[in-house]
């Protein structure tokens, strides 16, 4: 019940033709369009055929079938790539082709333990992330609120688009296109990383660092182990800790000895001391698949930015960016406001020639991705919409900024750690940890790359501005700003690979390479120990939080199989969303229970729950024993019919599923 709708693996084959041909056109657009090496193809062809894809899968699925969507942007990618790049295809790139499976080995094998990871935690907003996959599948193109279908959702769904098409074209469950398509994402973004590594290194040894480091890299909260009692104890008097740092403890001391209290997490469990809130590893954080894709994007826009053959190639980069904006707003605005920055200082600069051509198409793809951005959906449409004032609900989870006085280091776990308290201060460095000590390189990359490497300089110009806003800029949803702190710290531990490999070059002494070693391994000691606590989640399966074997054997039946529009009423906020991929009215975008919806749990007449919207009741063990004699003869003798039935031997272990239609007076 984990795998497929319909229990057999050839419904595979529709979800394979379409990655062969998004593939296939990516890779041949590669050799089109961009000079990269024949092995650097490999990566980042299948990485331009997929961003394409989605990008226009998400278009056109205003007019198509979700299914149809996905086919017809695969037919268009792969026939792009044949159109463009057929006629540059020589002998030596069909025989590289052949010499590359040890990357596509290497990729399945990664995808396969990310996969297994995913299987067996639920992690990183799974309930709304599954909700919205099924949403997504069944041609709810922008997702609404996935427990308000009435409402516009503020939210990057851009990750969420591959486990939407697993879904709908490759018969997965929910669970499973979700765990699978943070697999190939995260898999395919260390690939992606491995490859910039050798490129900016010239070195082998230089790709499987930079790969190291974009997996694993993270703060080290675990210093504060080290430091004397007394301090920890005197801080924690003054520290709120926030979200699942509060789950864990009332205060800091007492959680740095204590395991990771988050809800689906893994069975073996992950010290507090080694989780991060400012730069979680990249290691946890694919399990959300908007990180895995806007990482592997990010990525392919360092490998092919200054590598252009035609102008055509800033289509492709206007659409990586369009998906980017759909996927990490945050990315999107700090790298592609500073790729304009760095082009318009070149431009305006009296001693400094212009940026070149390369750094011009760059900063158009941005203004035309800004374009699209607004108005394709997610976040960045929902905020034009609101500003521009085109709807009063316009998007949920509305965001209100100030500014933040005094300034202060904010962790999604620890709180706001202010600098006008030593001991604060000396938790939120420890909190920010080894990639801090990297931001000298950042600088001199800033420095020096501005007009030959226009794309590293645009990477840490970007990453300077988002170390700043979180300091002095406030949110109504503070833990989320914490995003622009993660976009630093990873930023400058990236950039130090480089610099490292070409100070140890220039070095005639042993102390700058082993100094450089020993940064990158303190650097990823905790990604380490957290990927340890990850492992131990693999042999164990979990559908979601709330979602019981007798849910998934009801979303093999019913999945697909109703009216498409129709509403769904169940007596849990999201639960028949996932199984069904249909909208509900639960909960407001503030999660407070909608009157209505309560007042429906508690006296579910069928005409009542059909006049109120709903065309389908899911209905338990527990809401079944709740309503009256009366109301349950209604739905077994009465008007209503039912769909399907199933149950299980565990707790609340039955599942009905009615349809109300005819029951309208």
């Amino acid at each position: 019940m984990y795998w497929f709708l319909n229990g057999r693996p050839e419904s595979l084959v529709p979800l394979l033709l379409s990655g062969l041909l998004w593939a296939g056109g990516g890779w041949l657009l590669s050799l089109a369009l961009f000079r990269v090496s024949s092995a650097e193809r490999i990566a980042v062809g299948p990485a331009i055929g997929m961003a394409l894809h989605l990008a226009l899968a998400n278009l056109l699925a205003r007019l198509l079938p979700t299914a149809a969507a996905f086919a017809v942007s695969a037919v268009v990618v792969g026939g792009s790539g044949v159109a463009l790049g057929w006629r540059h295809v020589r002998r030596p790139d069909l025989e590289s082709l052949l010499r590359a499976w040890p990357q596509l080995l290497a990729w399945l094998l990664m995808a396969l333990v990310i996969t297994q990871v995913g299987r067996g935690v639920a992690i990183l907003d799974d309930r709304k992330n599954l909700s919205l996959v099924s949403l997504l599948a069944q041609g709810n193109v922008p997702p609404p609120f996935y427990m308000d279908g009435a409402v516009p959702f503020k939210y990057h769904y851009g990750g969420l688009l591959p486990g939407a098409e697993m879904l709908a074209l490759g018969g997965l469950m929910p669970w499973s296109a979700l765990d699978v398509s943070k697999g190939m994402l995260g898999g395919l973004a260390i690939l992606l990383a491995w490859h910039l590594g050798r490129r900016l290194t010239h070195r082998g040894a230089g790709g499987y660092a930079l790969a190291a480091i974009v997996t694993f890299a993270t703060g080290a909260r675990w210093l504060l182990l080290l430091a004397p009692a007394s301090w920890i104890a005197a801080a924690s008097q003054t520290i709120t800790l926030w979200g699942s740092g509060a789950t864990t403890a009332s205060r800091l001391d007492t959680a740095l000895l204590q395991d990771w209290v988050i809800s689906g997490g893994p069975v073996g469990g992950i010290p507090f001391a080694f989780v991060n809130g400012m730069s979680e590893p990249f290691i946890l954080g694919m399990q959300s698949a908007a990180v895995g894709l806007s990482r592997a994007l990010v990525l392919l826009l360092l490998l092919t930015l200054r590598r252009e053959r035609s102008a055509w190639a800033a289509v492709v980069w206007a659409l990586i960016l369009a998906l980017l904006a759909l996927t990490w707003e945050t990315d999107f605005l700090l790298f592609g406001g500073a790729l304009v920055l760095v082009a318009a200082a070149g431009w305006l600069g009296r001693r400094v020639p212009g940026p070149g051509r390369s750094a011009a198409l760059a900063a158009l793809s941005v203004l035309a991705a800004g374009v699209l951005a607004a108005v394709q959906g997610g976040t960045l449409t929902e905020v034009t919409g609101g500003l521009l004032s085109f709807d009063a609900h316009t998007a949920a989870a509305t965001a209100g900024i100030g500014l933040r006085w005094p300034p202060a280091i904010v962790s999604a776990h620890l709180g706001l750690l202010r600098f006008d308290r030593p001991l604060e201060l000396l938790v939120g460095l420890a909190e920010a940890g080894w990639p801090l000590l990297a931001m000298p390189a950042a600088l001199v990359l800033l420095r020096r790359s501005a007009r030959r490497r226009y794309e590293l300089a645009a990477l840490a110009l970007g990453s300077f501005v988002a170390a700043i806003i979180p300091t002095v800029v406030e949110y109504s949803v503070d833990r989320d700003i914490t995003r622009f702190s993660a976009y630093a710290l990873g930023t400058w531990a990236l950039l130090a690979v480089p610099v490292l490999f070409v100070l140890a070059r220039r070095s005639r002494s042993w102390r700058i390479p082993t100094a450089g070693i020993a940064w990158g391994a303190l650097t990823v000691a905790g990604g380490v120990v957290v990927f340890a606590g990850l492992l131990s989640a693999i042999g164990t399966s979990v559908f979601s939080e709330d979602i019981a074997p007798v849910d998934a054997g009801m979303t093999r039946r019913v999945w697909g199989t109703l009216e498409q529009g129709a509403w769904v009423l169940d007596s849990h906020p999201y639960r028949a969303v996932i199984l069904t991929g249909l909208r509900t009215r639960s909960t407001r975008t503030d999660f407070s229970p909608v009157p209505e919806w309560e007042a429906l749990v508690a006296d579910p007449h069928p005409q009542a729950v059909l006049a109120g919207g709903y065309r389908y009741a899911y209905v338990d063990s527990d809401w079944w024993a709740s309503m009256s004699p009366a109301v349950r003869a209604e739905y077994e003798a009465g008007c209503a019919s039912l769909i399907a039935r199933d149950l299980d031997s565990g707790r609340n272990p039955e599942r009905r599923l009615y349809d109300l239609q005819a029951c309208r007076p």
